[in-house]
């Protein structure tokens, strides 16, 4: 529950701001690493469910989850840069 506030209260500065800032690029990167950690530790903790298929079942749909997440990090951190911003219009 506290990642997701922090999640929503980052969103929620950037929308504040009316823009993506450095402190809440890190702050989306951090998130990210720490869900990718709580569901990592959920993967490997043990079983979830007393029924074969459905343990692996579910295991199986939070490592998929798992790679989204870190794929999308990826491909964060690769883009770290601050984007272009747009020409101010001739007036």
């Amino acid at each position: 529950m506290p990642l997701w506030l922090g999640s929503f209260a980052t969103l929620a500065m950037q929308f504040a701001n009316g823009r993506r800032t450095p402190l809440t690029r890190r702050l989306e990167v951090g998130f990210s690493l720490a869900f990718v950690a709580l569901l990592g530790w959920g993967l490997v903790a043990g079983d979830m469910f007393q029924a074969k298929p459905t343990n692996e079942g579910a295991k199986a749909a939070i490592a998929l989850v798992i790679l989204f997440l870190v794929v999308d990090l990826a491909f964060r951190l690769y883009r770290r840069r601050t984007p272009l911003r747009m020409p101010e219009a001739a007036g």
